[in-house]
């Protein structure tokens, strides 16, 4: 099928790519899932405000009759009639229509967000392509489609006979009684099954924009290609750089400090910088830095320290000088081995330990 091709793009896709493709007015939604919406909210806007619109409708035109029956009857005196009342009844439809767009708009932009692409209205020979169609026929997705509208139409025929069984000796004195009393039960029926026909429209649209979502996701999918020239390319971005260099310094920082709880010891100057020493005789030719850092860096350190029980001591000419010398995952230089020697000697004492035991 048309969408075989997915399977050869296996990289998640990038943020570039998805911003080029919400610029093309690529973004996964569901028109099902829109009517589903539009179909509820009209029905709240006439349970709500039907029996109003519907007695104030039957009023006025009782008016007008009993208007035209008192005077001359004309042409004219019917227009004017009509002109009377007719801004106030569209004025009560106009603001349930408005009510249902609001209700419509609103579940558009949840899915899309505000997204305007004048390249979408302009016309394209590709979309009367016979080749284009035939590929949009023979694909996952019109499969997707068939399956919706034939699922829609059993879901619709089990509720309309779930909502009206039962009830065929009342539906058949509907004949037989006042159309005053008649009227309201069809209304009430009328209502329950649209409220029934829109929540389950409502479950089949929230499936559809589960399945467009997975599929949108599927179609930015990247080949390794495709992600490295992507790279390349955005090499060639100042800004970018920038970011990735950014990037690269926050995940070096938080691989940093998780080897904090691993230290030894954490030398610190009380103001200005603090160390994390690392040391295992046994696996070790020399102690090792295993973070290092500055300002709020060392204030980090030492609270991560102080969390997990490492010996934090005050050695500012030693910090200072591991600071500059010593980059993080090295072992300290030979100069240093006397001075660091004595405090994890001192270390060692505090704890009870043996140089023999680490």
């Amino acid at each position: 099928m048309a969408d075989e091709w997915f399977d050869s793009r296996t990289e998640q896709p990038t943020e570039r790519r998805r911003q080029r493709a919400r610029e093309e007015g690529h973004v996964a939604v569901s028109h099902e899932l829109t009517a589903a919406v539009l179909l509820l909210a009209g029905v709240l806007a006439l349970v709500v405000a039907g029996n109003h619109l519907g007695v104030s409708l039957i009023r006025r035109l009782g008016q007008a009759v009993e208007h035209c029956r008192q005077q001359e009857w004309s042409f004219e005196r019917l227009i004017e009639v009509c002109q009377e009342n007719g801004w106030s009844v569209l004025g009560s439809i106009t603001s349930l229509l408005l009510m249902i767009a609001l209700a419509g708009l609103a579940t558009h932009l949840a899915q899309t967000g505000l997204l305007f692409v004048p390249g979408l209205v302009s016309w394209h020979v590709e979309r009367i392509s016979p080749a284009t169609g035939w590929a949009r026929l023979v694909s996952w997705s019109a499969v997707w489609r068939t399956g919706l509208a034939c699922g829609k139409v059993i879901l619709l025929m089990v509720v309309g006979w779930w909502a009206l069984s039962g009830r065929g000796e009342q539906i058949a004195s509907w004949s037989d009684i006042p159309l005053a009393v008649a009227v309201p039960e069809v209304w009430s029926l009328a209502m329950r099954l649209a409220l029934y026909a829109g929540l389950c429209l409502l479950a089949l649209g929230l499936a559809d924009y589960a399945w467009q979502r997975w599929r949108y996701e599927r179609q930015l999918m990247m080949t390794r290609w495709e992600l490295k020239e992507e790279l390349r390319q955005d090499e060639g971005d100042p800004h970018m750089r920038a970011r990735l260099r950014k990037l690269m310094r926050e995940m070096s920082q938080r691989r940093m400090l998780q080897d904090v709880a691993q230290a030894t010891v954490v030398l610190r100057n009380p103001t200005h910088v603090a160390v994390a020493l690392r040391y295992e005789r046994t696996t070790m030719s020399a102690p090792q830095v295993v973070a290092k850092g500055a300002g709020a860096l060392a204030e980090r350190i030492i609270e991560i320290a102080r969390h997990h029980g490492v010996p934090i001591l005050e050695r500012p000419p030693l910090a200072q000088a591991l600071f500059r010398l010593v980059p993080v995952g090295q072992e300290i230089p030979p100069v240093l081995y006397l001075a660091v020697a004595e405090v994890l000697a001192f270390v060692y004492r505090q704890r009870g330990w043996s140089a023999h035991q680490t």
